[in-house]
Order: C-alpha cells, then sequence, then structure tokens
C-alpha cells in the first residue's frame, strides 16, 4: 500500500492470471482483491464501523488505467457489499471493455479511512445496487433505440447525430459512434464543437 496523495493511499492486487478479462476478474478475483486490502487494516486498529471511501479502478495491459467505479463509502464491515457491487460493476463494464486490448494485470483501490467521529449516516447506503443505483449506473435503462442494421444502441440527445450507449472514453464508442453516423469522420469527432462537448460531458 502507498500514499497517492494526502487524501487517498492505494492498495494494488496482481491479476493471478494475468492477463484477464472483467468477467474472469469478477468470477475469480475482486473478492479475494478486497480481503487482501481489508485483512491488514484489521489490524491497524481501526475499528469495523469506521468507515472508509473508495474507488475501484483496473489497469490494463497497455498500462493505461480506468475507474469502474465511483467514489463510495460504507464501514470497514460492510466488506461483502463492496465486494458485491465491484462485482456487479465488472460484469456491466465488460461489455465495453471486451477486446483483446482490454486484458486486466492488475486491481487498484483507491481508498480513504475516516476518523473514528466522521458522521456517517448509514440509511444513505452507497453499496447497494437498487433501482435507483441502477439507474445511473446500468445503460441498459437509459431511454435509448437499438439500431438494426448494426445492433448498436444508441441515444439522440441533440437531434442532429447518433451516440452509443458504452463508455464515451473508449475505443469502441469511438468505432460505434462512426458506424452510427456516417456523415461523421474522424477529424469530426475530435473538432466538431458539438460532439466534443456532449462527448467530455458523457466522460466526466
Amino acid at each position: 500500500m502507498k500514499e497517492t496523495n494526502n487524501f487517498f493511499k492505494q492498495h494494488v492486487y496482481n491479476i493471478t492470471n494475468a492477463p484477464s478479462t472483467l468477467k474472469h476478474i469478477a468470477k475469480y478475483d475482486i473478492v479475494k482483491a478486497f480481503k487482501v486490502l481489508i485483512k491488514p487494516l484489521n489490524k491497524q486498529n481501526i475499528t469495523a464501523t469506521q468507515v472508509i471511501g473508495i474507488i475501484f479502478r483496473v489497469k490494463f495491459k497497455d498500462g493505461s488505467i480506468r475507474s469502474i467505479s465511483t467514489y463510495r463509502k460504507g464501514t470497514i464491515n460492510d466488506n461483502i457489499k463492496f465486494s458485491t457491487l465491484f462485482k456487479h460493476l465488472l460484469f456491466l463494464r465488460s461489455e465495453d471493455y471486451d477486446g483483446e486490448e482490454y486484458r486486466v494485470t492488475e486491481i487498484i483501490f483507491s481508498y480513504h479511512i475516516y476518523p473514528i467521529d466522521y458522521k456517517y449516516d448509514p440509511s444513505k447506503d452507497e453499496l447497494s445496487f437498487n433501482k435507483d443505483f441502477m439507474q445511473t449506473e446500468d445503460k441498459h435503462f437509459l431511454d435509448h433505440k437499438v439500431d438494426k442494421e448494426n445492433q448498436i444502441k444508441y441515444m439522440k440527445p441533440l437531434g442532429v447525430f447518433k451516440l452509443p450507449l458504452c463508455y464515451a472514453g473508449s475505443d469502441l464508442f469511438h468505432k460505434q459512434i462512426l458506424k452510427l453516423n456516417t456523415n461523421l469522420s474522424e477529424e469530426n469527432i475530435t473538432t466538431d464543437k458539438k460532439i466534443k462537448s456532449y462527448i467530455i460531458k458523457l466522460i466526466v
């Protein structure tokens, strides 16, 4: 474990059968990885009810790093909830990262342990994937259409061009937006202000 800045510490878990797919990690690695993170924390005078905040990331074989989760908080006792949530997100993200170039070598947890007196409202459960959570995380809950020719799910928010529902920072998004919009070119994607501004919103 190492500190990445004054707020976060970083824990890196090397995948056993690297490089692996997100689905493989969901089935065989994420629970082990989280246990390896939590075990030493239990020996550092950190109580089971203390709050921990985590961003779950993965490192691909080309060295690039992607966030699988947003910043999520829970208690040290919530290890099963954390593992279940991260497993669920891995399956969701696997559709966007299914190419050979998206094989994972490392799991990365950027985390912060809050002081014992930190005020935490357990009723605001950030670790459950209920209907409200699914509507924010799962693209299949978005209002969308399917392009019959390419079998690509998309939305048309600006009424001008079609935007695929895969992660906007991925190569797959780049390929699908060109397939869906034959009037667009590589140059349009990087120079058209209207397209660029909307893609930036999706990534952020």
